[in-house]
């Protein structure tokens, strides 16, 4: 069971990443405040918010709209050591991000 409070707060910064996301930014591969304060508040919930985040982004990519802005990856590498980027991948956001998901399938959500 998912503790809602935490549930609350990721949702809350989820939406503001996503928003954050959507605006067009003079430089795409800077990482911004804003990038690293998502990725630590987020990445400080530990391994409950794992589940929530494979069930909030499990489609992102299903919207053309949706960019490689959301560092999911990075925040599941800083919650668990154990998770590491295949090297044929590591330059490909979208199927960083669906291994990302599949990843916490596999090892944290069906546990």
């Amino acid at each position: 069971m998912i503790n809602t409070d935490l549930e609350t707060r990721f949702n809350e910064l989820a939406e503001e990443w996503e928003n954050y996301c959507r605006k067009p930014h003079r430089e795409p591969h800077y990482i911004s405040s804003e990038q690293i304060k998502f990725t630590k508040e987020i990445s400080a919930m530990g391994r409950e918010v794992l589940p929530l985040i494979a069930n909030r982004y499990r489609n992102y990519y299903d919207n053309p709209q949706n960019t490689a802005c959301m560092p999911i990856a990075s925040i599941v590498m800083k919650i668990d050591k154990s998770f590491v980027i295949p090297k044929e991948i590591r330059s490909r956001a979208e199927e960083i991000h669906h291994y990302t998901i599949k990843w916490i399938d596999d090892n944290i959500t069906k546990k």
